[in-house]
């Protein structure tokens, strides 16, 4: 029972991993936040990345 859990594990992890790699150009998201239809801010998230 252990193996199949850790195989599904690995299975999952490294899923994740490959769809990282479409986004990896990014730096910036910018998202537009309503309220009843109504613009009421504005979010930011940025993403600095380390070269290895």
């Amino acid at each position: 029972m252990k193996k199949i859990l850790i195989l599904i594990f690995v299975l999952l992890s490294s899923n994740v991993l490959a769809h990282m790699d479409h986004y990896k150009k990014y730096n910036k998201i910018e998202m537009d936040i309503f309220r009843n239809g109504e613009l009421i801010g504005y979010n930011y998230y940025f993403f600095y990345k380390k070269r290895r």
